[in-house]
């Protein structure tokens, strides 16, 4: 049975309701038929009596895409901070990579 686990926990801070965690961690997929795959897990977790659980907010981030990813969110912080104007829509547009296909995009996993 194909699995998941976590390799390393990078971040967690506490966030929203009483007990939620906001946790960043490199974690890893282990299909039933293939080689363990690592990626990057960006979640909130929430207490469940005595443990905590992983909630649906959040996301995973492929090896392909973490370093275009981490781009984006230094720019993000850039722009929220006022060191950096909020561009306009045009200009946001024009640097969005363009989608891929599906088999591409499993390449980069």
């Amino acid at each position: 049975m194909s699995s998941s686990r976590e390799l390393v926990r990078l971040l967690t801070l506490p966030r929203g309701r009483e007990g939620e965690e906001f946790r960043i961690s490199v974690d890893e997929f282990s299909p039933d038929d293939g080689e363990p795959k690592s990626y990057c897990s960006i979640r909130v977790w929430y207490r469940s009596g005595t443990e905590m659980r992983p909630g649906k907010a959040g996301c995973t981030v492929r090896r392909g895409e973490l370093e275009k990813a981490i781009e984006a969110l230094q720019r993000a912080l850039a722009i929220v901070t006022g060191k950096e104007p909020i561009p306009r829509a045009a200009d946001v547009r024009q640097q969005q990579l363009p989608s891929t296909d599906q088999s591409a995009a499993m390449e980069n996993f």
